[in-house]
């Protein structure tokens, strides 16, 4: 972690995209990534508790030095805006597995929208 000195207000060294999300790197050494992915979910449950898994998820657009922490927002319309994630299998490089917990039923096949947001440090 980066020290920075009293009064000093921390700025952008580099910010960006490439085709997996946005990011932003700061003085202070933390760095923030975004992305919006529509993930494949198959559901054969009409009623009840429901859990799924993504896996592969998302590499983030830049490397941390350690584990970020990650946010999750679903951003559908659809009944998926039930959906609230419940675990994260996730590296210094990427998201391996999202489990998903929703409670009612739903059939079929169809993507689920959410926002990532991974926070952490850089250097």
């Amino acid at each position: 972690m980066v020290e920075v000195p009293i009064g000093v207000h921390p700025y952008i060294v580099e910010s960006g995209s490439k085709t997996s999300g946005w990011y932003r790197k700061w003085s202070d050494g933390i760095a923030e990534c975004w992305m919006r992915l529509d993930l494949p979910v198959t559901s054969n449950t009409s009623t009840g508790l429901y859990t799924f898994q993504i896996k592969d998820v998302w590499s983030y657009p830049i490397s941390f030095i350690e584990n970020p922490t990650i946010s999750l927002t679903t951003q559908s319309s659809a009944d998926y805006v039930f959906c609230s994630p419940y675990g994260i299998i996730r590296d210094s490089n990427k998201i391996h597995t999202i489990a998903f917990l929703r409670i009612g039923g739903m059939t079929g096949s169809s993507p689920v929208s959410i926002g990532i947001t991974a926070k952490g440090h850089w250097k």
